[in-house]
């Protein structure tokens, strides 16, 4: 069964929903997680500097360790940077060794997701791992 699952985290309440289903799921699996948030590539400044970043993906991957750690489950976090998420996404959770993907679905709208694709379809067509959307 599975024994790692990897939680793409953003920053919204889906991604909370999902984190807390991911952990329910990990506990009765006896398994572990790790929480991933992705950035997008730090853009330099006019002036030449890189903004720092991870501010905002802080507080989604503490809220997923403390979830997971209310739960007694354990839980690592990974912040990394990529122009493409769900290539971050399907990369990560190769190297990391995980076996299913526990993710957010955020319900776009038809059109949006035509035009556009959502992360959770591009992850569905590119990975071949198991992945358990959440809704």
């Amino acid at each position: 069964m599975y024994r790692h699952l990897l939680l793409p985290m953003d920053d919204s309440a889906s991604s909370e929903a999902c984190a807390r289903c991911g952990v329910q799921l990990a506990r009765q699996l006896n398994a572990r997680i790790t929480a991933l948030h992705v950035q997008a590539p730090a853009r330099p400044r006019a002036d030449g500097s890189v903004p720092p970043g991870g501010a905002d993906s802080h507080g989604m991957l503490d809220y997923a360790r403390r979830v997971a750690q209310a739960a007694g489950v354990d839980c690592d976090i990974v912040c990394e940077r990529g122009e493409h998420p769900y290539q971050v996404i399907v990369d990560s959770a190769r190297r990391l060794g995980c076996d299913l993907i526990v993710m957010a679905s955020h319900r776009r709208g038809t059109l949006e997701a035509l035009l556009f694709g959502s992360q959770t379809q591009q992850v569905l067509a590119r990975c071949g791992l198991p992945v358990l959307v959440v809704s």
